[in-house]
This record gives C-alpha cells, structure tokens and sequence, in this order.
C-alpha cells in the first residue's frame, strides 16, 4: 500500500512529459499541486491558468480548471 502513491506521482509526472497540450498539462500541475500543496506545483499550475482569467469567454475546462486552482488556493492557505 505505501508504494501506490509514489508510483502514481510518477505516472503522473511522466504524463507531463509525453503531452504538449496546455489544458493537459494545467490539469496535472492543478491536481499535483492540490494532493501535495507543493511549491514547485503550485507556481507551475498558476503560470499555466491565471492567463486564462484574462481572457473574454474561457472554455468550460479552463473555467473549472481556474476554480479548482482558486479552491486549492484557499483550502491551502494561500
């Protein structure tokens, strides 16, 4: 049991790696940073999402994405 959440970061980490697509990628750095509250996560997810707040009329994933990045934020204290 103890070895399913690393190996599961690790999956998600490699995913990172195989995908270009921006939403993909702002979906995995969301998720990571609100599992580990990593710093490193946390600055990635926001450099990816916060330029979609900018924008007249976001998608429905990158509206929800900008939710759960805003909700992490809070339950998170930052």
């Amino acid at each position: 049991m103890t070895l399913i959440w690393p190996v599961r970061l690790a999956e998600m980490l490699d995913m990172l790696k195989q995908t270009q697509a921006p939403q993909v990628n702002a979906l995995i750095y969301v998720t990571l940073y609100g599992c580990t509250d990593n710093y490193r996560y946390h600055q990635a997810a926001h450099e990816l999402v916060d330029a979609w707040a900018e924008e007249d009329n976001p998608t429905k994933i990158k509206r929800q994405l900008l939710q759960r990045l805003s909700d992490y934020d809070k339950w998170l204290g930052h």
